[in-house]
């Protein structure tokens, strides 16, 4: 208790002498990091809880002591962070952007929700009581120092009504609509009330709050930043946030280059896959290929493109079009493996699919974060044809992998996945193809099947090269530089 006080009283210190410090909301709830007790629980965010012993080996990172103005004291509120817990791809965002920013000097910290008993969080013998709908809840705090970032529960500060708040909007679709009388949990006046109500309605709106209230906004590409500015894609708060047009940055969303990386990924050095280098990929790759088909029971054949498809069984990830290409492609001389889980129907039709056509078709209904890896690895093509997609890492990781991304031109792959062009060496291993468009994926399909089947594999490994430097963690953590003030 002793110990997280000193830190409570170290960071109010800092807090009220630097100038510029960074609070990141990520549309989450009211912080928690909590064991909540009461005759009615809580009930949690659903996230999956990463046992220990399947963690990737972190190396262990210690962060700089405060060092006046020449660090910055950064506070990241998410939803969820890896490795303790994930649903997606914020939790791995989540992960590897305090990771590098701690490395890049700052003092990071972030506040979490507790899902689980992770090993790595210890009981700091703090405890407070809250009222929360009426009930009398006891929280219990928790702390814990995982790769160069403290994870505890910030107490309540005065000193921080200075502090600058940038919010990073991941999915402006998730606002957290409240009942007007939830309005009172942000200890502000009424008469406040219409700033944070933008639709005119009866409602309380957190994300608006959250925007009206930061100095800037943060989201996870340029394509997606322009996407909420139009009706479509603003979810009502267009209008809002063209008004303030000049609070809003798309960031290049990034990926661990140590994670996602052959060479050095945890999940290839096991049944037949291998580590290897971009050099060697024209023969790393088809023996991880080779070992895919195995252990998916699909027929050893070197030379048919194997398409992959990750994500969740719905409608904005576009797994309608994939299904309705199905009976098209299996008239190819292709393979196809899905991994994801969602919707109930969509889960047996993978079944349906894997069953008519056993000798081409794998569906694994779940998320397993090694199948993911190895699909991506073994795959010659990656389809992604979301309907929205504010970041995406899946293209990434192809691009890192040595994959065709077949993507829809939205959001984060937009940014990073150029138009297909036979004559641009690098250009020749990317795809786009229109919104919505069956047709168009069948053609696009095909044209990544066309170019698997040249002498693709050099372009493919340097871009793979430059991929992997280029989407790195520590060139989106250089946002942020020590003593800047955004």
């Amino acid at each position: 208790m002793e110990q997280l006080s000193s830190k409570v009283n170290e960071l109010e210190h800092r807090l009220a002498e630097t100038s510029m410090e960074g609070i990141a909301n990520t549309n989450s709830h009211c912080p928690d990091w909590a064991e909540a007790s009461s005759e009615q629980q809580i009930t949690a965010p659903t996230a999956a809880v990463i046992p220990k012993d399947q963690r990737p080996e972190d190396e262990t990172i210690k962060s700089p002591p405060v060092a006046g103005d020449k660090v910055t004291n950064i506070i990241l509120v998410p939803a969820e962070c890896a490795p303790l817990s994930k649903t997606g791809g914020l939790g791995d965002v989540v992960r590897a952007l305090p990771k590098a920013l701690a490395r890049r000097g700052h003092r990071v910290m972030v506040v979490a929700l507790r899902y689980g008993n992770y090993a790595e969080a210890q009981e700091t013998g703090v405890r407070k009581r809250y009222k929360v709908e009426g009930q009398d809840m006891e929280v219990t705090f928790f702390q814990a120092y995982i790769d160069g970032m403290d994870f505890v529960l910030l107490l309540r500060f005065p000193s921080v009504s200075n502090t600058r708040c940038v919010p990073v909007i991941h999915n402006i679709a998730h606002q957290g609509h409240g009942l007007v009388c939830d309005f009172r949990y942000v200890d502000l006046p009424q008469n406040y009330f219409k700033l944070y109500d933008p639709g005119g309605g009866e409602h309380f709106n957190v994300l608006a709050t959250g925007r009206r209230a930061a100095d800037c906004v943060v989201t996870v590409s340029h394509g997606y930043a322009w996407e909420m500015k139009t009706k479509e894609g603003g979810w009502g708060l267009h209008q809002k946030i063209n008004e303030f047009d000049g609070k809003l940055k798309g960031i290049v969303n990034g990926i661990d280059a140590n994670e996602g990386n052959p060479q050095l990924d945890v999940y290839l050095a096991s049944d037949g896959y291998t580590n290897y280098p971009a050099e060697t990929l024209q023969t790393g790759k088809p023996q991880c290929k080779a070992a895919l088909q195995r252990e998916l029971g699909l027929p050893l054949r070197e030379n048919v493109p194997l398409i992959g498809f990750i994500g969740r069984l719905d409608h904005q990830k576009g797994v309608d079009l994939v299904a309705e290409s199905i009976p098209w492609m299996v008239d190819q001389d292709v393979q196809l493996v899905m991994l994801g889980n969602g919707r109930p129907d969509r889960e047996q039709l993978l079944k349906h699919f894997e069953n008519q056509h056993h000798d081409k078709v794998r569906g694994w209904v779940g998320f397993f974060v090694k199948m993911a890896h190895r699909i991506t690895v073994g795959a010659n093509i990656l389809l992604m044809p979301s309907r929205s997609e504010p970041c995406g890492l899946n293209q990434l990781y192809a691009l890192s992998y040595g994959a065709v991304p077949v993507v829809h031109a939205v959001g984060g792959p937009r940014d990073r996945v150029q138009p297909f062009d036979s004559l641009a060496e690098f250009q020749a291993t990317q795809d786009l193809v229109k919104r919505g468009m069956v047709i168009s994926t069948y053609l696009h399909i095909e044209m990544a099947a066309t170019v698997y089947r040249v002498p693709w594999i050099k372009p493919c490994a340097r871009l793979g090269e430059l991929s992997r430097a280029d989407f790195d963690f520590m060139r989106w953590a250089q946002f942020v530089k020590p003593g800047n003030v955004y």
